[in-house]
This record gives structure tokens, sequence and C-alpha cells, in this order.
């Protein structure tokens, strides 16, 4: 069934999936975001959402790859969703931001991937725009 709107962080079917991402069930240490690369978490972010909704798009510039729902910027690599944002078309806001996890707010990734500059050096440079579809 095809889920209409924006998604919530809680929903169902990414709460085991986030879960996985953010802490070793082992040690609960946090692992996520230096164990997986940005391109990794971001085709499974986007695997995951088409499930939800039919389809996601995979997002990759030249330094990051993003999962976009077609209204949200899904980046787990930086631990968050960005409502009503499309990388790195549009601008970046930290009041757009719903982190993904209590615990973290990684400000590094949010300097690293969503500066000003990082935003504009991403748009001058290729961009590879894939569409996912699920069918069951």
């Amino acid at each position: 069934m095809k889920f209409d709107g924006q998604i919530p962080i809680d929903h169902p079917s990414l709460v085991s999936f986030k879960k996985g991402f953010f802490t070793n069930t082992d040690t609960n240490e946090k692992l996520w975001f230096y164990i997986y690369p940005c391109y990794a978490m971001a085709s499974y972010t986007a695997y995951e959402i088409a499930k939800i909704k039919n389809f996601c798009y995979l997002i990759e510039s030249n330094n990051h790859a993003v999962a976009y729902d077609g209204i949200d910027t899904w980046d787990l690599k930086s631990g968050f969703v960005v409502r009503n944002f499309r990388y790195p078309r549009d601008d970046f806001s930290l009041d757009k931001v719903e982190y993904l996890h209590d615990a973290i707010r990684p400000k590094k990734f949010v300097e690293k991937f969503y500066s000003e500059e990082a935003l504009e050096a991403a748009r001058s440079n290729h961009i590879n725009i894939s569409r996912l579809k699920y069918y069951k």
C-alpha cells in the first residue's frame, strides 16, 4: 500500500531499521556514523522508504549521498531528516531538521555537508539522481 505525505520518523517500518544504524546491539555503542559510508546508508534508506511509499530517490553528489522521498531528505549518515528539503537544491535551515535519535546531534555533519559552501559545491558538480521503485 502506498503511503502519501510525510513519513514520521517513528513509522513502524523505520524503527528497527534506524536502530540498527544507530547502535551496536551487542555493546550499545553508537557506531553508525563511522562504519557505514553515506552512499551505502543512503541506498539502504532509499530502499526502506520505497517499501513505504513505493518509490524513493537516491541523490548522490561529489561528496555526499542521501535519500529523498519527494518531500523530505533522509540522511542517516548525519542522523536526521530535513523536512521539506531536497538536497542539494534548496537552502538548508536547522529549523527543518528532525533528529532520528535523541542522543545524537552530529554538528560536524551539518557543517561538512550542509553549509552554504558545501551545498554550493554539490550543486556545481555532477549530481546523480536515481529513482527506486518498490514492487510488492
